[in-house]
């Protein structure tokens, strides 16, 4: 079990810019940091990844729930090792400068333990090389939800992958990573990393309390899941008979400062870890 292995700070400022409110600038500030466990046949290391973006989006708001965004980011990362020595001897220098597009649609009923609605979420960042950015390669990103509910269960069904346009060498910070309680779990979040990442899984809850109240005072649930996905370098090498198997079995509260679950993963190869995570099981994967 390792805490803090990610931190992040995020604020926006959401304008309208029309009489019905349809039409939005939306300038926002980024910091996110996160230490990634790199692991090799006869060591592990550490590396710690942060990174700070400014974006300004312009788009519209398609009704109560849904919207559509063009805008511009630009920024600075940082990845430095923390334990060992694998991979690079120093810090790995990186400029963020991309067009992105983005359709958003969320209607679920809470973000902790959705019991029904939609979470969809489709994005495209186009580096500009002329602009100073390092990346060279167009980045996809997708992450559907849809929790189906009976009674006090519920399963809530997710699909995710990122992807880059070709198969070029590309820096670290390019890269997109699984691991994670629910995210293959087993691993640790971020192990696991590479140009194309692909997840499926189903996760199941359970309300405890018909009044969602616990001996802690707040909502407890108790649940699992099972998962395949995995990571690749080579488009080629994306096949079903490489998928990795997972799944985890938790606890989770639904407290003021946001779902905390305790947890043990485990994946195909006898991989295993307990957690203690605070945080939505609506998570997109990383983008860079």
């Amino acid at each position: 079990m390792r805490l803090g292995l990610r931190t992040g700070l995020f604020s926006e400022f959401y304008q309208p810019v029309s009489d019905d409110h349809s039409f939005f600038i939306a300038p926002s500030l980024e910091y996110a940091g996160r230490n990634i466990s790199v692991r090799t046949a006869n060591s592990q290391t550490i590396w710690h990844d942060q990174r700070s973006i400014f974006a300004l989006d312009a788009g519209r708001a398609l009704g109560n729930h849904a919207e559509i965004r063009l805008g511009y980011e630009i920024g600075y990362a940082d990845t430095r090792l923390k334990i060992g020595g694998f991979m690079t001897d120093g810090a790995q220098h990186f400029t963020i400068s991309q067009l992105t597009l983005e359709y958003l649609r969320d209607t679920l009923d809470e973000s902790a333990f959705p019991r029904s609605g939609l979470f969809l979420d489709a994005k495209i960042n186009q580096p500009l090389t002329s602009f100073g950015a390092d990346a060279t390669a167009t980045a996809y990103f997708f992450d559907l939800y849809k929790p189906l509910t009976h009674g006090a269960s519920t399963f809530l069904f997710g699909l995710s992958a990122n992807t880059l346009s070709n198969d070029e060498v590309v820096p670290f910070q390019e890269t997109t990573s699984l691991g994670g309680i629910t995210r293959l779990s087993g691993y640790q979040p971020d192990e696991l990393f590479g140009r194309h990442a692909g997840l499926a899984s189903i996760v199941y809850y359970r309300r405890m309390s018909e009044e969602k109240t616990s001996f802690l005072g707040t909502p407890f649930y108790i649940g699992g899941s099972i998962e395949a996905g995995g990571v690749w370098f080579d488009r080629d090498d994306i096949s079903v008979d490489s998928l990795k198997i997972a799944g985890s079995l938790f606890a989770g509260f639904d407290t003021p400062v946001g779902p905390i679950y305790f947890g043990y993963g485990l994946a195909e190869g006898g991989v295993e870890s307990f957690y203690l995570t605070i945080g939505s099981l609506i998570r997109r994967l990383p983008r860079r």
